[in-house]
């Protein structure tokens, strides 16, 4: 196996081992109370359902903070901080300017393990709920 298909492998068994240790923490929290066949397929299809959405808002926030949308929150702080620390005074930017740099240095983007992670937890289950509704 090459050194990329590797990386890629890496990335992807990274993002599902997370995944699994979330899908843990949330059965710790509802409970490892598996009563019944249909409740169990309750608890899993709730537990993959929310996992699989909060990688995929995860996988949102990251892009969005990549284009920029937080840029202005930034801008805005460094000119409040502007007021308590005398050196931070001397170098004023305008906020295209400000805008133009962060563009240049961003290193955020979204890496598609995060968002095939996000849909294969949200495809079990959906797949869970159509079972548990024909019980």
């Amino acid at each position: 196996m090459d050194q990329e298909k590797k990386k890629v492998l890496l990335k992807y068994l990274a993002c599902f081992g997370i995944a699994s240790v979330m899908l843990f923490i949330f059965f710790a929290i509802k409970g490892f109370d598996f009563g019944g066949l249909k409740s169990s397929l309750q608890l899993l299809c709730d537990a993959f359902f929310v996992v699989g959405a909060l990688w995929l808002l995860f996988a949102g926030f990251v892009y969005v903070s990549g284009e920029g949308v937080f840029f202005g929150l930034g801008f805005a702080f460094k000119g409040m901080l502007g007021v308590f620390v005398p050196h931070l005074r001397d170098n004023r930017e305008t906020f295209k300017q400000y805008r133009e740099r962060k563009l240049e240095e961003r290193k955020l983007k979204v890496q598609g393990c995060i968002v095939i992670t996000g849909l294969v937890l949200l495809a079990i289950g959906f797949i869970l709920l159509i079972i548990w509704h024909q019980l």
